[in-house]
């Protein structure tokens, strides 16, 4: 029997960080009183989170060595994670770094870390969850959500590649199960007595014993936020020890030795994901999934995807390609500080959105220290690598190099802000309305480059840095333009811009007229879209002669949950925009791209009544904004949507009726895509927790019947569905306002009253079933997007390096359909990882071409696991590249020497 002792930590909640850490600093004092009196039996786990430690450190600095002690010589175990996160709402990387991030501390702490996977309290799990811990050298999980199995204490669980982990499920009230029948934890004037307690001990030992099928048994007493009950000690040792059983005070570690020396005795096996909703009974089992925070405070979702696409896809390989270049590029440190303002937000009561709104406040400080972080190692990383590029900047001009962070090659029209310095000269067409900045684009071979003129801001205030004077400001004129552009995988193209003088006006070429045909109608090469009155859509794919109609239609239902559920309403009356009235315009008009804006106006009601059970009788307007863009040549409909919040208590969700005759559908998640059953469960009105149509995603949703079909990708959308009826359409929820908060009467910020959202969207018509690369390369592509740096020479004379880059230049490359996750120093090492999103084994092309200012190509791939430690045998260049063979859905990552 082996006894282990935690504290499940929420670090934020019902109260705020600085309320439980007040909470937890006199916990672990009395813990460390306890272990140097020796009044503590056995170690104590740290909830398989290493933040706890840090939290008390900040504290108690003057206890820091007695800590690290207790950690060195086993009495406190600490890591795996950093923090115990929703696995659902963030990327693969995060989950990764979140915990290296947690391991690498323990280490610093001079032990070795924990290699439970602990997952006890999280709303369900994902597919490559077994994969990602065996990367770590971790085989053995500890969970209990997701999951029916209530008869048997351990299966075998397969992961989306194969891998498998030996998964210990917790009993009827999960990870609090022995507080609940040992100690009576959530009765608050239950005291310990050593007879009953006894008899409540003997009666959970026959359970466990029961539902067991290997000789080991473990009693976790671990629920929220609980002291150790130090006076169950002696109760365990006399009752426990001798006869039948042997108590030990162990941890996991101890416990999952055991159990895997007799795992031919597990006969349970489960596959893939784990997100079954809780079906039975209380009495049996009160496993919750709680699917609602998917989409339960999106402004929080937004922020937290665009932190890590700025870290992952900017940030760090951009920082790996300029450290040679200058020192102030060699920036790891501050991005280990950014990684953990953002896993900071990822515990499961924190990013889900479901607890008291000054947590969700603290939230967007962290964020915003990340971002700030990114973004300026990044910054500095491209203007290194910018103002090193071998190209003239004219007299009174500027360059202009544009980055593409995705490792293959980019084709297409793209827009770019050029900030023009206000002394350019200026043309004004007719009879002088309006004055325009006049210029013209080269290439590096001085070739003219033909633009669209896109929009214009004026007088636009700037400062430039110098180390040893004080700030200059200056003013630009902004100028938006689109032009068709080439950019290598991972790597840049440069421009040069030169002013032109006044009597020569410079436009785009009319050549075959513009993408906008009418005033509802968009037309190029492969699509054809036409925006109706009500502002649907109707998008005709030309490759397969498929129409889809009533695109971008709005249903808006009456929402009386929480954080953790989309709450139905007995009395809903639910709202459609396919009879509103919307107001088309055109934005943009020409040959390289054409923008049609949509406003649609429902009236919606105010709120919902709690008194009456029913929404409002006052209806107030409700503008939803669609941009139409589609570009020359371009295969997919860009869509960017904004929503300004005037009402409360309801759920938007967005429509994409498919008319296709399939039954399922397919959602990406990590590394993997996850093929979905359209139709619920038979059952459903028997379960007790009712499993909902809408499901998880990543970045997109796709749907098709074998010859064709529909995928809407989007960034930061995590919850979507194929709805079982008749037209089929594609769902994804754009927001969900609610009122109620744990443990209060009612918090207004969850209401996101006044809030702007805004996502962006490409409709990618599928030619036979869908291709999980090529979707999820969109996501990446959508979530990314390029950037641009401009200087001026008084710009190159502050940034450039003492080395020279030439004018275009791709630095990595990774083949398709391979997807790269990520590429980062590590201990002065580059790493490079990747993973197979296909159901077949497959072999990829990487090249790396770097520059000689920037080091030596590697000559040598050496595979590494999630510690980076080798793994597997070096791969050696050939013919100029490295041939790597993937299994299906496997993750790889390999380092390489950066000198």
């Amino acid at each position: 029997v082996h006894f282990v002792q935690s504290s499940h930590w929420d670090r934020e909640w019902f109260m705020t960080f600085q309320d439980y850490r007040h909470r937890l600093v006199g916990i672990m004092d009395r813990l460390l009183d306890r272990i140097a009196s020796g009044e503590l039996h056995g170690p104590f786990t740290a909830d398989g989170q290493t933040i706890l430690l840090e939290d008390y450190l900040d504290v108690r600095t003057d206890r820091r060595e007695e800590l690290l002690e207790a950690i060195r010589n086993g009495s406190i175990v600490a890591g795996p994670w950093y923090v115990l996160p929703d696995q659902f709402l963030v990327s693969a990387e995060s989950l990764i770094r979140n915990i290296r991030t947690g391991r690498d501390i323990v280490r610093s702490y001079g032990a070795e870390p924990s290699n439970a996977g602990f997952v006890g309290d999280i709303f369900g799990h994902i597919s490559q969850l077994p994969q990602i811990f065996t990367l770590f050298g971790m085989d053995f999980v500890y969970l209990w959500r997701g999951t029916n199995l209530t008869n048997v204490r351990h299966f075998i669980w397969e992961g989306a590649d194969g891998t498998e982990v030996v998964a210990y499920r917790f009993g009827p009230f999960g990870y609090g199960d022995f507080a609940h029948a040992v100690r009576h934890a959530d009765e608050p004037n239950h005291a310990i007595d050593p007879s009953t307690t006894r008899d409540d001990l003997v009666a959970f030992l026959d359970k466990e014993a029961k539902y067991t099928t290997v000789d080991p048994i473990l009693l976790f007493d671990g629920w929220d936020h609980l002291e150790p009950e130090y006076e169950l000690h002696k109760i365990l040792e006399s009752t426990i020890q001798g006869g039948d059983f042997e108590l030990v005070f162990g941890t996991f570690d101890e416990y999952a030795k055991e159990v895997r020396a007799q795992r031919d005795r597990i006969g349970d096996r489960l596959v893939g994901e784990l997100r079954e909703p809780g079906s039975n009974p209380n009495e049996v089992d009160t496993q919750w999934l709680i699917p609602g925070v998917l989409s339960s405070r999106v402004p929080l979702k937004l922020e937290n995807h665009e932190c890590e696409t700025l870290l992952c896809h900017w940030a760090e390989p951009f920082q790996c390609f300029a450290r040679n270049l200058s020192p102030i590029a060699r920036e790891e440190e501050f991005l280990a500080v950014a990684w953990r303002h953002l896993l900071q937000n990822h515990p499961h009561d924190s990013l889900c959105g479901c607890s008291i709104d000054a947590v969700h406040r603290d939230m967007l400080f962290r964020f915003a220290q990340s971002r700030r972080i990114s973004e300026r190692v990044a910054t500095e990383s491209l203007r290194a690598i910018a103002a090193s590029v071998d190209m003239e900047i004219p007299d009174g001009g500027l360059r202009a190099v544009i980055f593409n962070s995705m490792p293959h090659e980019r084709k297409g029209v793209l827009e770019l802000e050029l900030e023009l310095p206000t002394d350019w000269p200026h043309f004004e067409e007719f009879y002088r309305f309006e004055a325009k900045s006049g210029f013209r684009i080269h290439d590096e071979k001085g070739r003219d480059v033909p633009y669209q003129r896109l929009r214009q801001r004026t007088s636009r205030q700037k400062f430039r840095s110098r180390p040893k004077k004080l700030a200059e400001g200056y003013r630009t004129f902004g100028v938006m333009v689109a032009l068709d552009l080439e950019l290598p995988p991972l790597g840049y193209t440069a421009l040069s811009i030169k002013p032109e003088k006044l009597d020569t006006p410079t436009r785009h070429p009319v050549g075959q007229g513009s993408i906008a045909r009418d005033h509802n109608w968009l037309e190029n090469e492969h699509l054809l879209v036409r925006v109706a009155p009500n502002g649907t859509i109707s998008l005709i794919d030309k490759a397969t002669g498929r129409v889809y109609t009533d695109l971008l239609g709005l249903e808006d239902s009456a929402d009386i949950g929480d954080g953790w559920y989309h709450g139905l309403a007995q009395n809903d009356e639910i709202y459609y925009s396919t009879s509103c009235h919307s107001d088309i315009s055109i934005i943009q008009d020409g040959g390289e791209l054409a923008t049609i804006r949509i406003r649609t106006r429902m009236l919606i009601p105010e709120n919902f009544d709690f008194k009456e059970l029913v929404r409002s009788e006052i209806t107030i307007p409700f503008v939803v904004e669609n941009h139409l863009t589609l570009r020359k040549n371009q295969k997919f409909l860009a869509v960017k949507t904004i929503i300004r919040n005037t009402a409360t208590d309801h759920r938007l969700r967005m429509s994409f009726p498919t008319d296709l005759k399939t039954d399922h559908y397919w959602t990406d998640s990590i590394c993997d895509a996850v093929k979905r059953q359209v139709q619920l469960r038979e059952d459903n009105h028997l379960l007790r927790e009712l499993e909902v149509e809408t499901k998880p995603q990543r970045s997109w949703i796709a749907t098709s019947d074998g010859e064709a079909g529909l995928a809407v990708v989007s960034n930061g959308i995590l919850e979507s569905t194929v709805r079982d009826l008749c037209r089929r359409p594609i769902a994804v929820t754009l927001l969900r306002s609610t009122r109620k908060t744990v443990y209060t009467d009612g918090e207004p910020d969850g209401l996101l009253l006044g809030e702007t959202i805004e996502y962006r969207s490409r409709l990618v018509p599928i030619k036979g079933l869908p291709d999980f690369s090529e979707l999820t390369l969109h996501g990446q592509e959508l979530a990314a997007g390029f950037r641009m740096v401009s200087l001026t020479k008084t710009d190159e004379g502050l940034y450039k390096t003492a080395h020279v880059l030439p004018a275009t230049h791709g630095f990595l490359s990774v083949a398709a359909p391979v997807v790269m996750m990520s590429y980062r120093v590590v201990h002065h090492m580059a790493e490079l990882r990747v993973f197979n999103p296909m159901e077949t084994e497959v072999t990829t092309r990487i090249d790396f071409k770097f520059p000689v200012p920037l080091g030596v190509n590697p000559a040598v791939l050496t595979p590494v696991d999630l510690d980076s430690n080798p793994s597997g045998e070096p791969i050696t260049e050939s013919n100029g590249c490295f041939q790597i063979t993937m299994k299906p859905k496997q993750i790889m990552t390999f380092s390489h020497d950066l000198t």
